[in-house]
C-alpha cells in the first residue's frame, strides 16, 4: 500500500503520512488504531518498539535524564519529540503507572512549580497540558489488561479547576485494569451528578481536589451524595493535590479512600 492510499483509507493526506514515516508527526491513537485494523496487525509492530517495556525498572535506565528530556522537549513545545519519547518506552501493562505517574504527572507537578516561581508563563503551562491530554487519549488505546468485569466508576474534578490530568489519568488506567470508568471533567451540577450515579449504577466515584480551598466544596457534596437514598452504597475516593497536606479527610468526612499519589490506588 503506498502512502497515498494509506492516507485515503484512514482520512489524512500523502504528505502526512510522509511525515509520520520521517518522524516529523505522529498519529492521533484514533488514527493509529485505524491504521493497524486497515494493516492487519497490532499498534505495537506498527510502532516497531525497540525498547523493552521493562526497560523502566531496569537499573541502567536513568529515570531523572528521561524526565528531564521530556520536561525540556515540552517546554520547547516540541510537541511530536515529547509524544515519540513516551512511546519509545513500548506502554502496556508492565509500565503504565511508571508513565502515568514518573512522566507525566511529575513533569506536570514540575511545570507548575516552575509557574509559581515566574519561570514559565500561563501559555507555555496550557500548551503542555494540551500535549500530555493528547498522551493520555493515545496510551488509552493499550488493550486493557482485563474486561469489564461489573464495577462502574465516575471520575470528576470539583468546581471549575483546570488541572484535570490526574483524574483523566486515573479514569484511563480504571478502564485499563477492568473498571467501566465514566469521566465527566470538572463543573458539574450536583443534581446532574447524582443522576448520572443513579442511572449508570455507579460503584465508586473517584473526586481529585487541585485546591486546598475546595476542600470545604467537597465536604458539602460528600454530604449531598450521603444524604441520597439511592446512593447508600456508593463508595468515596478523593485525591489531588489540594489535599496532600489534609490527611485527615478520612476523619472528618464520610469518605470511603484517600489517595496521596497515583500509585497509591494500587
Amino acid at each position: 500500500m503506498n502512502q497515498q492510499a494509506l492516507g485515503d483509507a484512514i482520512g489524512v493526506g500523502q504528505t502526512t503520512i510522509a511525515n509520520y514515516e520521517k518522524g516529523l508527526r505522529f498519529p492521533t491513537g484514533e488514527l493509529l488504531k485505524k491504521m493497524a485494523e486497515i494493516l492487519n496487525t497490532s499498534i505495537d509492530q506498527l510502532m516497531d518498539h525497540k525498547v523493552l517495556g521493562h526497560q523502566v525498572i531496569d537499573d541502567a535506565f536513568d529515570i531523572e535524564a528521561y524526565q528531564a528530556r521530556f520536561l525540556k522537549h515540552l517546554l520547547a513545545a516540541e510537541e511530536q519529540a515529547a509524544i515519540v519519547m513516551v512511546w519509545d518506552l513500548n506502554p502496556d501493562a508492565s509500565n503504565l503507572v511508571f508513565i502515568y505517574e514518573h512522566l507525566l504527572a511529575y513533569t506536570m507537578y514540575q511545570i507548575g512549580v516552575l509557574w509559581e516561581e515566574g519561570k514559565v508563563g500561563v501559555a507555555t503551562e496550557h500548551y503542555a497540558s494540551h500535549v500530555i491530554h493528547k498522551i493520555i487519549a493515545m496510551l488509552s488505546t493499550i488493550p486493557a489488561t482485563q474486561p469489564k468485569g461489573g464495577h462502574n466508576a465516575l471520575c470528576m474534578s470539583l468546581s471549575s479547576e483546570p488541572h484535570t490530568i490526574g483524574i483523566k489519568m486515573i479514569s484511563e488506567y480504571m478502564n485499563f485494569v477492568g473498571v467501566q470508568s465514566y469521566y465527566v471533567g470538572t463543573n458539574v451540577p450536583t443534581e446532574s451528578l447524582i443522576d448520572m450515579l443513579v442511572k449508570k449504577k455507579i460503584d465508586l466515584l473517584a473526586i481529585s481536589v487541585t485546591l486546598s480551598s475546595h476542600v470545604d466544596q467537597l465536604n458539602n457534596l460528600v454530604r449531598a451524595l450521603r444524604g441520597h437514598k439511592k446512593l447508600k452504597n456508593l463508595k468515596i475516593l478523593v485525591g489531588g493535590q489540594g489535599t496532600k497536606n489534609q490527611m485527615n479527610l478520612l476523619d472528618t468526612m464520610a469518605i470511603n479512600g484517600q489517595a496521596k499519589d497515583f500509585t497509591s490506588l494500587k
